[in-house]
């Protein structure tokens, strides 16, 4: 088996751990048996490379949630079908404020829930920024296992004024996920 016929390559240098699961999720390979001398990588999916967990990081700043309205959403990450998140992390490293808004709560989800039954439950992220404050919500939550896997959003809701009268704001956000075997 000497040939290996390879549409992507990793990098050698700079590479992060969730570069190598980027790249395996990704990849889809299945062989495929030419003769004695040849095999070919077709679409398929490595089940021991993707059912590992892994920490993805998102950013969303106060221009990402500029609409006129108190509340709105952001598409920051779509799931690979048949995945299970297991923690969800977030920390405003600028406090969001402008205008005439008196609050700003976060949460993180997807478009089916509800903020209390999502990944990530309503977050004051308009309060001064620390060291020490970092939301955290450990959950396993199972997401939709059709093709298209399941758009997670950060939800914003301001209080007192629309989300496009923001002049700061930035939150990072971490998710952890794992793609289960797929029979």
């Amino acid at each position: 088996m000497a040939n290996f016929l390879r549409d992507r390559d990793l990098p050698k240098v700079d590479c992060t751990r969730n570069d190598f699961y980027d790249w395996a999720e990704n990849m889809d390979p299945t062989l495929e048996v030419v003769d004695q001398e040849t095999v070919t990588v077709a679409a398929n999916k490595i089940a021991a490379m993707t059912t590992v967990p892994r920490w993805k990081k998102f950013d969303v700043s106060y221009s990402d949630l500029a609409i006129a309205a108190t509340e709105g959403t952001y598409e920051i990450f779509t799931v690979p079908s048949a995945a299970v998140a297991h923690m969800t992390m977030m920390k405003h490293s600028t406090a969001f404020a402008g205008g005439a808004i008196s609050a700003l709560t976060m949460s993180v989800g997807h478009e089916d829930e509800s903020p209390e039954d999502g990944l990530m439950p309503d977050s004051d992220v308009f309060q001064a920024v620390a060291n020490n404050l970092v939301f955290s919500q450990q959950n396993t939550l199972p997401f939709k296992h059709d093709a298209g896997g399941t758009k997670i959003y950060a939800r914003a809701v301001a209080t007192g004024a629309n989300l496009d009268a923001l002049t700061q704001g930035d939150v990072t956000i971490w998710l952890c996920y794992a793609v289960l075997e797929t029979v």
